[in-house]
């Protein structure tokens, strides 16, 4: 009876062995599936970096295309505004003109 005791007591240690390693592997298979999912994701943002990196050049060229664009609005905003100065200046001595014109015509009548 003391052998059978001891052939369970056997028994139990190896049956729990076995739940340890049937539960170690499966904590491995766990985490050999969590690495294959986090390598995937980790080679995903690696292909969107790469795709991202090759359109630096592309959008500095914009970048530099607007910026050019804008100065050249701004330069001809400016013009525009001198322009319409100019005419208002011109307006003013043509109105100046016309009044002197009108003076002059009638201080002639009336001498």
């Amino acid at each position: 009876q003391m052998v059978v005791g001891q052939l369970k007591d056997v028994q139990d240690e190896l049956t729990g062995e076995m739940r340890k390693r049937r539960k170690a592997e499966s904590s491995n298979e766990f985490a050999q599936l969590k690495l294959k999912d986090n390598q995937q994701t980790l080679k995903a943002q690696e292909d969107e970096l790469a795709a991202l990196k090759a359109r630096v050049p592309e959008l500095e060229s914009a970048l530099a295309a607007a910026e050019s664009a804008l100065a050249a609005a701004k330069d001809q905003a400016k013009q525009g505004a001198d322009a319409l100065a100019a005419r208002d200046r011109a307006e003013a001595a043509a109105t100046k003109s016309a009044a002197a014109a009108a003076e002059a015509d009638k201080a002639a009548k009336t001498a």
